[in-house]
């Protein structure tokens, strides 16, 4: 079956506009989501500017898929004697509000779970539930148009007064970050202007397949990373009572990364112990699982591949599944084989770009299994 053409478009409130001649879209699950894209033709712009002020609403779809979708927060005209003047437009969602917007310092929640909290803060900027996506997976449904597993549904820590309280100067993204990050959940933007709050789930079946083998391979280009620049050989997490002497706290929890440590045990390299006191490790448990997870977080180049691909999706001779955040991908590269750079991945991160030349392409950037959410 002949793959169709992708038919990408923007758009608005006064309807649909395709007098692009570029567009660049990023979707990152540690990052900030946004998308450009540019009009050649300085002749459009007083046909178009009305459509494109800031605050005005804008999607990107391909092929009737989402891809990104927000608000104009900037339009930019540069002029060159080789092109004359272009039009610059920059798409970001309603986050970008909570990253620039302070948390109210007077929230001071006693027994309430992290969800209502999260939507106190997010009410400063004018956000409600029926912003917020708590089960993560829809978007990636969304996205791809297509019905992946789902994780276990969240278990909403209630949180105590002491802890669910606001930092002076801290926006409302950072705090919901820090407060988040203590229940091991995390936060980022989706392709249809939500804002998701979970774990992203790397143990899903994979959507995608990368292969290089036997003369055959389906990407245009990829580098696998193996780094370990910045990964501790251990992690000792103290909790409990914590006081001026961390390493007298009740408790201890120990992670090892077992590659490092037998290089450290062979060649003297990589010894590398870090010590953290958590106030909120207050048994073995959760000191443990909270070592494991600031080992992990600190290991996300230690077995991770970039790859660049024709189109926005990938085609399987039957079908196009569009590329999207927070789902996994196989890897079968015969140059790697029986090494932890192949396997399933999690993509992190997506870069989607468009130009007369080039047509569409993307960058998908990826995480090893087991990396993000280490036995949690």
């Amino acid at each position: 079956m002949q793959r169709p053409k992708e038919d990408v478009w923007i758009e608005t409130d006064a309807g649909r506009f395709s007098a692009f001649s570029s567009i660049e879209v990023s979707s990152d699950i540690f990052g900030e989501a946004q998308a450009i894209f540019e009009v050649g033709d300085d002749r459009a712009w007083r046909t178009v500017h009305r459509l494109l002020y800031p605050s005005a609403n804008a999607s990107i779809l391909v092929s009737g898929c989402p891809v990104f979708t927000g608000r104009i927060d900037c339009t930019e005209l540069p002029e060159t004697v080789e092109s004359g003047t272009t039009i610059q437009v920059v798409m970001r969602t309603r986050m970008a509000d909570a990253r620039v917007a302070g948390a109210d310092p007077s929230i001071v929640l006693a027994n309430t779970s992290i969800r209502d909290f999260i939507l106190r803060l997010f009410a400063g900027v004018g956000l409600t539930s029926a912003d917020f996506l708590f089960t993560p997976e829809t978007d990636r449904d969304l996205v791809t148009g297509r019905k992946g597993a789902k994780a276990p549904p969240i278990d909403l820590e209630p949180l105590k007064a002491d802890q669910a309280k606001v930092l002076p100067t801290e926006s409302i993204a950072d705090c919901a970050k820090r407060h988040l990050e203590r229940h091991h959940l995390m936060i980022w933007e989706a392709a249809s202007g939500l804002i998701c709050v979970g774990m992203p789930s790397d143990t899903q079946p994979p959507f995608y397949r990368f292969t290089r083998r036997d003369g055959v391979c389906n990407y245009r280009s990829a580098r696998p990373v193996r780094d370990w620049g910045e990964t501790p050989s251990e992690m000792w997490i103290y909790g409990g009572a914590i006081g001026k002497d961390v390493t007298r706290a009740p408790v201890k929890g120990v992670a090892v990364d077992y590659d490092l440590a037998i290089a450290a045990a062979s060649s003297g390299h990589f010894q590398r112990r870090v010590v953290l006191g958590v106030e909120g490790a207050k048994d073995q448990a959760r000191a443990d699982l909270q070592a494991r997870r600031e080992l992990a977080a600190r290991s996300r180049r230690k077995a991770a591949w970039t790859v660049d691909v024709d189109d926005w999706s990938q085609w399987d001779g039957v079908r196009a599944l569009p590329y999207a955040i927070n789902a996994t991908a196989d890897f079968d590269v015969e140059t790697h084989e029986g090494t932890d750079l192949n396997g399933i991945f999690l993509v992190t991160a997506v870069r989607k770009t468009y130009t007369p030349d080039d047509s569409t392409r993307a960058s998908l950037t990826l995480l090893k299994q087991g990396l993000i959410n280490p036995g949690a």
